[in-house]
C-alpha cells in the first residue's frame, strides 16, 4: 500500500513539474525574461532546499546526541544493576550466616 502511494505521489509531482515548466515556456514573455524568471525560481528553490537540508542535519545531530546520552545512561544503569546482582549472589554463596542476614533484610 505504501509503495503504491509513493508511486502515485512521484507521478503527481512529475506532472506538476511538467505543468509548471510548460506554463513558463508558453507564458507571454520574451525568452530572456522567461530564462531570468526560471533562474530566479531555481535559485530560490535551491536556497530553500539548502536551508531545509541544514535544518534536517541539525535535527539529526540532536537526535544522535540524545540517543547517545540515553544509551550511555542505560548502559551505566545496567552495569550498576549487574554489580548489585553479583554482590547479592556472592553473599548468598558465601554461607548460611550471611544468607540469614540477607533473608532478614528481605523479610523471608
Amino acid at each position: 500500500m505504501a509503495k503504491n502511494e509513493s508511486s502515485s505521489l512521484a507521478w503527481f509531482l512529475a506532472g506538476v513539474t511538467a505543468g509548471v515548466v510548460g506554463a513558463i515556456l508558453y507564458a507571454p514573455r520574451a525568452g530572456r525574461e522567461t530564462r531570468e524568471a526560471l533562474g530566479e525560481t531555481t535559485r530560490k528553490g535551491r536556497e530553500r532546499l539548502e536551508k531545509t537540508g541544514h535544518l534536517a542535519a541539525e535535527r539529526g545531530r540532536e537526535f544522535y546526541e540524545q540517543g547517545r546520552r540515553f544509551a550511555g545512561e542505560t548502559a551505566a544503569s545496567g552495569r550498576e544493576a549487574l554489580e548489585r546482582g553479583k554482590e547479592a549472589l556472592g553473599k548468598l554463596k558465601t554461607g548460611k550466616q550471611e544468607g540469614d542476614e540477607i533473608e532478614e533484610q528481605v523479610g523471608i
